[in-house]
């Protein structure tokens, strides 16, 4: 993992991050593009999450669960996400006073209505572009890291306009940023 001080140079060169002082929260969002450099950004991306995680309470191995299931879900999108004029996929990481939400946004073609219920089921794929099949794991590992780690994951697909998935995960924080963000929490 890469060191905090390292990862907070790296995630403002890749993104924005932010404290918001009124509510104590904190958020990161990201414009990943497909190819080499869009991975290479994904995995220090990765790596703020688990630290977000961390921070957030929960223990080492949950925290990189947190980081797979990022992964998982932005890989997920940059497969199945393209968009024809080349948009690239947006991430937000957001930490509240009683939960991490990660978003990844595509704007690619969507996803059929008929695929929508079955989504995260293990080995349900639907094609790419350019007519290929996954082998409909990731979406499913991701599903089971977050009902693992107590969490919900939501997905709004419109044909021809994207898809956004939300994971919620809920944690308790350590008593010192609990109360912090209790504080701001409370201000608001």
């Amino acid at each position: 993992m890469v060191p905090l001080a390292d990862l907070d140079a790296e995630a403002l060169r890749l993104g924005r991050v932010r404290r918001h002082r009124g509510s104590g929260t904190w958020s990161a969002r990201f414009v990943l593009g497909p190819g080499p450099d869009g991975e290479e950004a994904l995995s220090h991306v990765e790596d703020l999450a688990v630290c977000m995680g961390r921070a957030g309470g929960l223990d080492p191995d949950g925290a990189v669960f947190v980081g797979v299931a990022l992964r998982e879900a932005v890989v997920n999108a940059f497969r199945h996400g393209r968009s024809t004029d080349g948009a690239p996929t947006r991430i937000g990481l957001h930490l509240t006073y009683d939960s991490l939400v990660i978003t990844v946004r595509d704007r690619g073609p969507g996803i059929p209505d008929y695929a929508t219920g079955r989504l995260f089921e293990k080995f349900y794929s639907t094609p790419r572009p350019g007519g290929r099949k996954g082998t409909g794991l990731g979406l499913s590992i991701v599903y089971s890291i977050v009902k693992r780690l107590g969490g919900t994951i939501s997905v709004q697909s419109e044909p021809g306009t994207g898809t956004d998935f939300t994971i919620v995960l809920p944690y308790t924080p350590p008593k010192e940023l609990r109360e912090s963000l209790a504080e701001g929490h409370a201000k608001t």
